[in-house]
């Protein structure tokens, strides 16, 4: 996942609520906006982490032991569901740069986002205006 993405929600997580689901084979974490939608959510089991935005699968990764070997990109899914647990994110931003990490996000990463930052509780236009011209 490249770093502005991922900075980005993390954000997104700081302004809205999250709710912890149980369900039968694993935990979902879901985080709701104004007028109770659903902005995004994570799945977890014991073999896969999962991110949803706007209902959509956004990104996904093997569940691993997330002890420093996992891959950037396992990192980066397992901090955002730490943060919307309400922990604080365990691995720091110089563990999970992935190769595409000073890379702006794509044109449909910044269209799910932007519509995920126009549920938001807390919109912030300038937010939404400058999350794919970051490079």
């Amino acid at each position: 996942m490249r770093q502005i993405v991922y900075k980005n929600i993390l954000k997104l997580i700081e302004e809205n609520e999250p709710i912890v689901e149980a369900t039968k084979t694993g935990t979902k974490y879901t985080l709701y906006g104004r007028r109770g939608e659903v902005i995004l959510s994570t799945y977890h089991n014991n073999r896969k982490i999962e991110l949803f935005i706007g209902g959509r699968l956004f990104a996904s990764a093997a569940a691993e032991s997330f002890d420093g070997t996992a891959t950037p990109h396992a990192n980066q899914l397992y901090n955002i569901e730490r943060k919307l647990r309400g922990a604080t994110p365990k691995w720091l931003s110089k563990d999970i740069h992935a190769a595409k990490s000073n890379k702006g996000a794509t044109p449909s990463q910044t269209a799910i986002l932007q519509n995920a930052w126009w549920k938001s509780r807390v919109m912030k236009q300038a937010m939404c205006n400058a999350l794919g011209n970051q490079k």
